[in-house]
């Protein structure tokens, strides 16, 4: 079992890619359900009545799930990524260009610096570590 299983707890090592359009909530509970980590992927400008559909199929799920996010998107608004990280989800995913070529942020599993920070402010406490 390797290190990121223990964390997450998830039993196979598949983790579905959180293509914004094609993978929404009812595919990362299908995911995670069946054992392995569903991912939502969150597109650019969702609606609040979008992330709340999304949410529905994976609030519930004792395994884990996560959401994947197009960082740009994020450099504009991080109100999506709270509403999702309000959930707790055990696995957040976000990546630009622009963050990939400054070595000085450390690495750190799933997580972009403005995710990473918002992160740790509203998951502080909870029983999932990030």
């Amino acid at each position: 079992m390797s290190d990121l299983q223990k964390r997450l707890g998830y039993r196979h090592p598949i983790f579905n890619a959180s293509m914004a359009g094609a993978a929404g909530g009812q595919l990362a509970a299908a995911v995670s359900t069946a054992g392995g980590v569903g991912m939502i992927g969150v597109p650019a400008a969702p609606s609040p009545q979008w992330i709340e559909e999304q949410l529905s199929h994976v609030r519930e799920l004792p395994t884990p799930w996560g959401a994947g996010f197009m960082g740009w998107a994020l450099e504009q608004d991080m109100g999506p990524l709270q509403a999702f990280l309000n959930e707790r989800p055990s696995w957040c995913a976000s990546a630009s260009a622009r963050w990939a070529a400054q070595p000085r942020w450390p690495a750190s599993p799933g997580c972009s610096p403005p995710c990473r920070s918002a992160m740790r402010r509203t998951c502080s406490g909870s029983r999932r570590r990030y």
